[in-house]
């Protein structure tokens, strides 16, 4: 799982660095008057500086919408911050330590990547909402279900826990972390039945 680990960690939740604030002295700053130093907010990035929540909007609009604590953090966000922006509804929490950021308007790869995300590291989508993510399931859009090496409860999610999940069981799909085609398979109660439904969009 150390690639899809490495991407995940890559993609859109990297921390960006505070920037320095230094403070103005001698007898020129006291004649314009104390100089205000930046807020908690700013981080600089790739020589540009920019606040917190632009660093949440550019996580979140990478990830379908939705962000988690540990990147709300690594964007410069304190508890306190998460909170109030909770509070205004720029924030709603699906999960314990998933959001979806400024709205929730039904989305499928949101509601997906968020079970992923609550389930912990190393979780994947399989099952019939891996299927239905890479189309498949002609059928209505299944609920999350999500393998992982640890399971967790989370309301509205399938978990299933799998200590022996290997690299090549995953990939990136859309976005999300997932099981391949071959292990999905391999996760249905029926994969012989699975496959005779396959056959006719796979062409064989």
């Amino acid at each position: 799982m150390k690639r899809i680990e490495a991407e995940r960690k890559n993609a859109p939740g990297a921390p960006g660095r505070q920037g320095a604030t230094r403070r103005g002295g001698g007898a020129g700053a006291a004649r314009r008057g104390r100089i205000k130093p930046p807020g908690p907010l700013i981080h600089r990035m790739g020589g540009q500086v920019t606040t917190a929540d632009h660093l949440v909007a550019r996580i979140a609009g990478r990830q379908h919408g939705v962000i988690s604590w540990e990147q709300l953090l690594a964007a410069g966000m304190t508890p306190r911050m998460i909170e109030r922006r909770i509070e205004k509804g720029t924030l709603h929490p699906v999960h314990r330590g998933v959001y979806r950021v400024g709205h929730l308007a039904p989305n499928t790869e949101a509601r997906y990547l968020a079970a992923v995300l609550a389930t912990g590291e190393g979780a994947l989508l399989t099952g019939k909402a891996a299927a239905h993510l890479m189309k498949l399931l002609r059928e209505p859009e299944p609920p999350p279900e999500v393998v992982a090496p640890t399971k967790r409860r989370i309301k509205g999610v399938r978990t299933k826990r799998m200590r022996n999940l290997k690299e090549r069981d995953g990939w990136i799909h859309q976005g999300i972390p997932s099981t391949t085609i071959a292990r999905t398979l391999v996760s249905f109660d029926r994969p012989d039945q699975m496959l005779d439904e396959l056959r006719p969009l796979l062409g064989r």
